[in-house]
């Protein structure tokens, strides 16, 4: 029912039962689409309301483009988002000369749908044959690379160490997002042996 505003008093005119229904009784019913707690009303034209209930608890009020609607719960910055762990045990992958490489099973995707901050920690065991080197480990989420990577000097200690590692990354925009190790030594011709370790990763609604 539309709103009708074309009615003007004026001074002695008389006030139909019709005008009445039309002016009073119907523009209430026009204004007044409610049924439900929790019911708010939006336009559809200039002269006419409709009612949109209440929505589920914690979802926002959005757009289709052409009337309001009820949309996803968004998470909270700051509260876990997703996350992911996984044990690796290459037994014995080894890494030579000065280049990066990923280490067999310590790679998985988070899958995101809002923009994240990815927190990395890793525990790495293993270590570096040659004589004063060592072994470096790093993580890469999403594509790109710890720029500061982690390392023992255990050259000539043909023993593991276990390397804690920890890491962050802001700016994860939503979508399927890969976290992975990788480790390199330092030179040598031994190289770097990882045995085994543990990685695991947080990804926080920004």
């Amino acid at each position: 029912m539309a709103f009708n505003n074309s009615f003007t008093a004026v001074t002695g005119a008389t006030y139909t039962a019709a005008q009445y229904n039309t002016h009073v009784r119907d523009n209430l019913t026009a204004i007044w689409v409610y049924t439900t707690a929790g019911d708010i009303a939006y336009a559809t034209s200039a002269t006419a309301l409709v009612r949109l209930g209440i929505g589920a608890s914690n979802t926002v009020l959005g757009s289709s483009g052409s009337a309001p609607q009820w949309t996803h719960t968004p998470p909270i910055a700051g509260v876990l988002h997703t996350k992911n762990t996984v044990y690796f045990a290459p037994g014995g992958q080894q890494f030579t000369g000065s280049t990066w490489g990923d280490i067999t099973g310590a790679t998985f995707n988070l899958t995101l749908t809002v923009t994240c901050t990815i927190m990395v920690w890793a525990v790495v065991t293993g270590y570096q044959q040659d004589s004063g080197r060592a072994f470096y480990v790093r993580a890469n989420v999403n594509g790109v690379a710890d720029p500061e990577s982690s390392f023992p000097y255990n050259g000539t200690q043909v023993r593991n160490e276990s390397l804690p590692y920890i890491y962050y990354a802001t700016g994860i925009t939503a979508g399927t997002r890969t976290v992975k190790l990788q480790t390199q030594g330092d030179g040598g011709s031994n190289g770097v042996f990882v045995e085994r370790g543990r990685l695991i990763a947080l990804a926080f609604a920004e």
